[in-house]
C-alpha cells in the first residue's frame, strides 16, 4: 500500500470516527435506539459483510493451497458465503460492521509499521485505540446482539457520562489517527 492511499484511509477513518462521535453525542435518545435496531438488517449487512469479504480475500491468496485454485472459483465460493450468510446469519449487519473493523485494524497494524521506521507517541496511541477496537470487534463478531445492547445501553437517558465518554474517546482516537503519520 503506498503511503499516499494510506493517509487518505487514515483520513476516511478519522472522519468516519467523528461523525460517530457527533452522532452517538447529540442524536436523540430514541434515534439512537434505532441505531441498535439497524444491527439486524440484511439489506445493510449484506454490502457490510461483501465489503470485508472482499477484503480479506486477496490476504488468503498468499497461503499456497489458496493460490494454486483458480481464482474465479475462489471468488464464486466467497459470493456462495455472502449469499448463504445473509439467508440464514442474524445480526449480518453487526457482523459485516465486526468484519469491517478488523480488517481495518489489521491493515492499520501491518501498514504502519511498513512505512514508518520511526515509532512516534501518536502512532503508539493510535494502536492502542486500535486494539480496544479489535476487541470490541471480536467481541460484536462472536456475539453480534452486542452492538445492538451498546446502542440500547447508550440510549437510556441515565447514561449521558458514558455517550460523552465514547465520544471523546471516538474523538482523540480520531486526532491520534490524523497524528499517527507525524
Amino acid at each position: 500500500m503506498t503511503p499516499t492511499l494510506f493517509l487518505i484511509l487514515k483520513v476516511v477513518a478519522a472522519t468516519l470516527a467523528i461523525a460517530g462521535a457527533v452522532t452517538i453525542h447529540f442524536l436523540p435518545r430514541f434515534n439512537l435506539y434505532q441505531f441498535g435496531q439497524w444491527t439486524r438488517s440484511r439489506a445493510i449487512g449484506v454490502p457490510l459483510c461483501a465489503l470485508a469479504l472482499f477484503w480479506v480475500l486477496p490476504h488468503l491468496m498468499v497461503f499456497q493451497f489458496i493460490a494454486e485454485m483458480s481464482a474465479p472459483l475462489f471468488y464464486g465460493s466467497a459470493l456462495l458465503v455472502l449469499v448463504a450468510g445473509a439467508i440464514f446469519l442474524d445480526f449480518l449487519a453487526a457482523r459485516g460492521f465486526a468484519g469491517l473493523l478488523i480488517m481495518w485494524v489489521y491493515t492499520f497494524a501491518n501498514v504502519s509499521f511498513a512505512l514508518y521506521e520511526e515509532v512516534s507517541i501518536f502512532l503508539i496511541m493510535a494502536l492502542a485505540f486500535h486494539f480496544l477496537f479489535a476487541i470490541y470487534a471480536l467481541c460484536v463478531a462472536g456475539k453480534p446482539y452486542l452492538l445492538r445492547d451498546t446502542f440500547t445501553f447508550l440510549a437510556k437517558p441515565e447514561r449521558i457520562s458514558w455517550r460523552w465518554g465514547v465520544s471523546v474517546f471516538l474523538f482523540f482516537f480520531a486526532v491520534t489517527l490524523l497524528l499517527s503519520g507525524i
